[in-house]
């Protein structure tokens, strides 16, 4: 079975993707299954760079394939914000609580509130991966040959999802911005929605399942 690394320490995060990519002769594991105890700071400007910054830290240590994600809310209203800075909008040590309430206080007296979540999930792979067979293979997935160096590969997935910024606060599941950010389809927030219904619809989904259908065409080679 392929060893695979999501670069966090997030047990939850790592069994979550684990569970998008069942099925496929992988293994997902952390970082810490393999001694490493820390990883670079997000300084990048754009989730990729997020992203590829993690994973690459990893990579240049294990040489085995690594698997990454930065992901944020974008409100159209504030320009995209709060974007990169989506975990520490309210400040570094913010709590998810802090972050939707300034959030909140930000649109305040706004009548435009649409927003999307965007996902940004990157894979890097050594060189002898068959990526010819990924050609046409998805719209939402870039294959980036030499962008990291000669010797491996750079996969990008990207997956979102739009909705708009609730007036208050609803639910009890999820995380993040999950109960102030509202889906007009289902006439709740992500918070109040069953987590596999959630699974399906979200941004970080939609990025994996799109990773998982690279995978499966490379290991059928």
């Amino acid at each position: 079975m392929q060893q695979v690394v999501f670069a966090t320490f997030n047990r939850g995060k790592v069994r979550e993707v684990g569970n998008l990519l069942a099925g496929l002769e992988l293994e997902v594991l952390s970082p810490a299954d393999f001694g490493i105890s820390t990883l670079p700071l997000e300084t990048g400007d754009t989730f990729l760079e997020n992203a590829v910054i993690k994973a690459s830290a990893v990579w240049q240590q294990l040489r085995i394939p690594v698997m990454a994600d930065d992901s944020g809310l974008l409100v159209h209203a504030l320009d995209g914000a709060p974007g990169v800075s989506s975990a520490r909008y309210a400040g570094p040590d913010a709590n998810d609580k802090a972050n939707n309430l300034k959030l909140l206080e930000a649109l305040s007296g706004e009548t435009n509130r649409s927003a999307a979540f965007f996902c940004q999930a990157v894979c890097i792979l050594n060189n002898t991966w068959p990526v010819a067979s990924l050609e046409g293979l998805d719209p939402n997935l870039q294959v980036r040959t030499g962008y990291l160096g000669k010797d491996c590969h750079l996969l990008v997935a990207s997956g979102s999802v739009s909705g708009v910024i609730a007036q208050a606060p609803a639910g009890e599941g999820g995380f993040g911005y999950d109960p102030i950010f509202y889906l007009e389809s289902h006439k709740q927030t992500f918070a109040q929605i069953d987590q596999a219904e959630k699974n399906r619809l979200s941004h970080r989904g939609q990025a994996f399942r799109t990773l998982k259908k690279a995978f499966e065409a490379m290991m059928q080679v």
